[in-house]
């Protein structure tokens, strides 16, 4: 393809380097949680196999096989549930330095469970010092739009992370040669004789831990067999009685590093704190949960799980009951609230209200379980009172558990709603 382009004369990536590579991969703007992703495989150093493996960092975090393929890209995974992102296309793969397109292929299967299937769906980059990096194992349709012979800037899109090719869940294999087609490693380390210094403009820790997300669950997540999607089973809303699970998730989890987690009330009120480490040496992906069972004598409105890891701090608030009641007699609510829906369960619409104790600009719309807004109910400025006759029409989506949720200046309320069909 580079030599047809040539030939053709068009313009081709200017020879000069050398080039610095960002991160291949992006959360989506519709992405829930703070963190994505981990890394799984790095490039095998030792040329011996089966199971004769060495990284950069003169570890074992890569693989070869019986045949003879010693690993040559970095693995990046989706998590938590990289299923679940797949289908949601919530991990974008990106373009780590600017450069042509000098391949691209789509429209392969993109639910591979093993090696059985060479056929992938890929972007390749010449770069402006005439190396090529190889984008691959995409979702099936999500290649980008762009053609062999176009431009793409640093950070632009490419695909959707999938499992396309010889591939056993969802992932990005990003590889990469010099313009003499010699392997590289752009990683710097003491077992990496391929290069002299870092191909990236930031280069990231071996092990790169991070909490990716906390969240609240009504049920433990279940992880069927490849390549069924996982069952998160996320719940932001809970009744008193019930019991939610705090989970958190993480990556490059190592052992002796120390969380400290909070559990918070309506008030701000420190109800439980507790903190937690592993015995492990190391997990590329991990992720505990905690019950929490909710008293009967519950206060009402938002709480708050917390936690801190490695000097970070992440936070996810769930409902417990109702946020606000009306005085008897008054025509102006005490607080900010959403009436309940009527009917629920519904199909295919059902109607709420909004009460307002002070004018506010409310923002309602819907959210499933996962956080992506499927429904944009109202977009305005309300006065203070009970606004009647909003209605949530749940036509063109599937049956589930949706959040109507209004978003005021100061305030905000939820209510669940179950749609049958």
């Amino acid at each position: 393809n580079i030599e047809m382009l040539r030939a053709q004369g068009r313009a081709m990536p200017s020879g000069n380097g050398p080039i610095e590579l960002t991160m291949p991969l992006r959360a989506a703007d519709h992405y829930p949680f703070d963190g994505f992703h981990g890394i799984s495989n790095f490039v095998d150093h030792n040329p011996a196999f089966p199971n004769q493996l060495l990284d950069y960092m003169c570890g074992e975090r890569t693989y070869d096989t019986a045949t003879g393929y010693n690993h040559r890209g970095i693995d990046y995974f989706g998590w938590p549930f990289s299923w679940y992102q797949m289908d949601h296309d919530y991990v974008e793969i990106v373009a780590a330095a600017p450069g042509m397109i000098i391949n691209r292929v789509d429209g392969n299967f993109d639910r591979n469970c093993n090696f059985n299937n060479p056929n992938w769906n890929a972007v390749y980059i010449l770069h402006d010092d005439n190396s090529i990096a190889w984008y691959g194992h995409l979702k099936k349709d999500s290649v980008t739009p762009k053609q062999i012979g176009d431009f793409v800037e640093r950070g632009e899109y490419l695909g959707v992370m999938g499992s396309s090719g010889a591939s056993t869940g969802p992932h990005l294999h990003f590889e990469l040669y010099d313009a003499d087609n010699n392997l590289i490693d752009p990683y710097e380390g003491p077992c990496n004789s391929l290069i002299a210094d870092t191909w990236w403009q930031d280069q990231h820790e071996y092990y790169d831990s991070a909490l990716l997300a906390v969240s609240t669950h009504n049920a433990p997540p279940v992880f069927p067999t490849c390549p069924q999607t996982e069952i998160p089973n996320y719940m932001d809303e809970f009744q008193k009685g019930e019991q939610a699970l705090l989970a958190a998730y993480y990556r490059d989890q190592r052992q002796g590093q120390i969380t400290q987690y909070s559990l918070l009330g309506p008030s701000g009120a420190v109800l439980s704190s507790w903190s937690h480490s592993m015995n492990v040496p190391h997990y590329a992906a991990s992720y505990w949960y905690w019950t929490f069972n909710i008293p009967q004598n519950a206060d009402d409105g938002l709480y708050t799980f917390k936690a801190t890891y490695q000097g970070e701090t992440l936070e996810h608030e769930f409902l417990v009951g109702t946020l606000a009641s009306t005085e008897p007699g008054s025509d102006i609510p005490v607080a900010f609230k959403l009436g309940a829906p009527w009917p629920n369960p519904f199909n295919p619409s059902t109607r709420f209200s909004l009460q307002l104790n002070e004018p506010q600009h409310v923002v309602i719309d819907v959210i499933n379980l996962a956080g992506q807004r499927v429904a944009l109910i109202s977009d305005k400025m309300f006065g203070a009172g009970t606004h009647q006759g909003f209605v949530f029409d749940g036509d063109g989506l599937s049956s589930g558990i949706y959040i109507i949720r209004a978003v005021g200046e100061r305030d905000r309320a939820y209510q669940k709603v179950t749609l049958i069909k």
